[in-house]
C-alpha cells in the first residue's frame, strides 16, 4: 500500500510539471486587493506547491 501511495504521488507529480511547464503565458491574478501579473506557470507551481505543504501539514497533525 506504501507502495501505491508513492508511485501516485510521483504520477501526480510528473503531470503537474506538465500541466506547468504548457502553461506559459502571462496571467492576472487578484489577490483581496492586489493584482499580480505572472506567468501561468508560476501561478500553477505556487498553488501545486501550496496544496502539497497543506497535505503534510495536515497528514503530520493527524499522527500526534
Amino acid at each position: 500500500m506504501k507502495n501505491a501511495k508513492q508511485i501516485a504521488a510521483i504520477v501526480a507529480g510528473i503531470i503537474a510539471v506538465i500541466v506547468i511547464v504548457q502553461n506559459t503565458t502571462t496571467v492576472e491574478t487578484h489577490i483581496l486587493w492586489i493584482t499580480i501579473s505572472m506567468p501561468r506557470a508560476v501561478l500553477l507551481a505556487l498553488t501545486f506547491a501550496l496544496g502539497a505543504l497543506s497535505g503534510i501539514l495536515f497528514s503530520m497533525r493527524r499522527r500526534t
